[in-house]
């Protein structure tokens, strides 16, 4: 699903001519009022990122911030249903549910308010998901002799006392969290928007049981090869959901712009307004184009490839060879695009423009058909509400444009993720 979204995004983005922004983005973070500013701005920054720190070595994971979340899910429930490809098994997950919150061990904070930017990195403490598995294999994948259950070289699911259906304890130690917030002046205090904060270096043991099978669970370290949406994403959404209204709430009780700024404020917020309302309307003219143009291409509506799921198996002492696939899907909504609103021009190494671009409705229609002793087949539909995905451009500085040009996939925009649906 993520790359069909991907594909379309790059694909017609490439053919929506730039608006010239980026000298409006250059000329505000080289401005005077930002300039002075930022040069102020050095005295506050260690005691505000030493505030922000404590608050959320003392907050993060506990229920000790009187902050009221109106959560749109449960946050432990990470997944109803999860298909994953290791390169050598195919397993689906089901009822993935996290036991607790980690917790952060030496954040870092990087507080860079003049840029309009806050950079964040911790440790995690150790994370436990249970949920259910079913693997798809054939009696050639088991590895009977216990000389060769190599968990380096081989999937844990081929191992001969793990039964095809069971329960799934994954142990995640080492993640990494880092990634950045916008930082936007409201009022005498900030608001926060726009993030990309990502899992890395995590490292995976399972616990593989059957209950009622005999057998002991099966522990082994698990080194999985992604295949597109990874169980980092399905993290993320629980660990940003208890992040994101702890770190707002530690802006409002520690940052007042009234004191940093004094009588520079309001000059300053008019000037950060009038840029945001630039980059806000050159986002909305790129959504309109895509959705203009997903209506003109294909009414909104991309074929997708089959997907085929094949094992053998014995029932009742017979060889069963069986089959699931998916096929005659199409995905439509790709022209339901909208901006939420949330991102604008920040500064780290270079100037950077972000923005979340959701589809308020995907819906995938197909066939899927099971075969195996009997065949099965039927008519399916699944649908998806807002789909967030998170795209990222480089802005050339106005000296190096001589004409208006196209944005290219490989130059302007930097990456786009799906990072969130309903």
């Amino acid at each position: 699903m993520a790359i069909y979204i991907a594909w379309f995004i790059a694909f017609m983005l490439s053919r929506i001519e730039a608006l010239m922004i980026e000298r409006n983005i250059t000329e505000y973070f080289t401005s005077d009022v930002v300039q002075s500013f930022k040069n102020n701005w050095e005295k506050y920054k260690t005691p505000l990122e030493n505030a922000i720190l404590r608050a959320l070595k003392e907050n993060y994971g506990y229920k000790s911030m009187n902050v009221y979340v109106r959560r749109m899910q449960d946050p432990y429930k990470l997944s109803k249903g999860y298909y994953h490809s290791d390169n050598q098994m195919q397993i689906t997950l089901a009822d993935l549910e996290l036991d607790d919150l980690p917790y952060l061990w030496m954040p870092e904070v990087n507080f860079m308010l003049p840029s309009n930017v806050m950079q964040i990195g911790a440790s995690l403490s150790k994370i436990i998901v249970r949920g259910n598995y079913v693997a798809f294999r054939n009696k050639s994948d088991i590895i009977y002799d216990v000389k060769d259950q190599n968990f380096y070289e081989n999937s844990p699911f081929r191992f001969q006392q793990v039964e095809n259906m069971g329960q799934l304890g994954i142990i995640i130690e080492g993640c990494i969290m880092t990634g950045m917030v916008m930082a936007i002046l409201s009022g005498s205090s900030v608001d926060l928007g726009f993030n990309n904060f990502k899992l890395s270096k995590c490292q995976y043991t399972f616990e593989i049981s059957t209950p009622g099978s005999g057998s002991p669970p099966v522990v082994a370290k698990y080194h999985p090869m992604g295949n597109g949406l990874t169980i980092e994403n399905l993290l993320m959404r629980s660990l940003r959901e208890e992040l994101m209204p702890k770190l707002q709430a530690t802006m409002f009780s520690f940052v007042n712009t009234s004191v940093l700024l004094g009588d520079a404020l309001t000059t300053l917020q008019q000037k950060q307004q009038g840029l945001f309302f630039i980059t806000y309307s050159y986002v909305n003219f790129v959504v309109r184009n895509l959705n203009r143009i997903a209506i003109e291409k294909n009414s909104g509506v991309v074929d997708i490839e089959d997907f085929h799921l094949y094992w053998n198996d014995t029932f009742e002492g017979k060889p069963v060879q069986s089959d699931i696939s998916l096929t005659k899907m199409v995905l439509s909504g790709l022209e339901t695009a909208y901006s939420a609103n949330i991102g604008g021009p920040f500064k780290q190494d270079q100037l950077q423009l972000s923005e979340e671009i959701r589809f308020s409705t995907l819906r995938v229609r197909g066939a899927i058909c099971y075969q195996s002793d009997r065949k099965y087949e039927y008519n399916f539909v699944a649908e998806m509400e807002d789909v967030a995905v998170e795209i990222l451009f480089y802005v050339d500085k106005p000296e190096s444009r001589k004409q208006l040009i196209k944005l290219k996939p490989k130059r302007n925009q930097q990456r786009f993720y799906v990072v969130g649906w309903r």
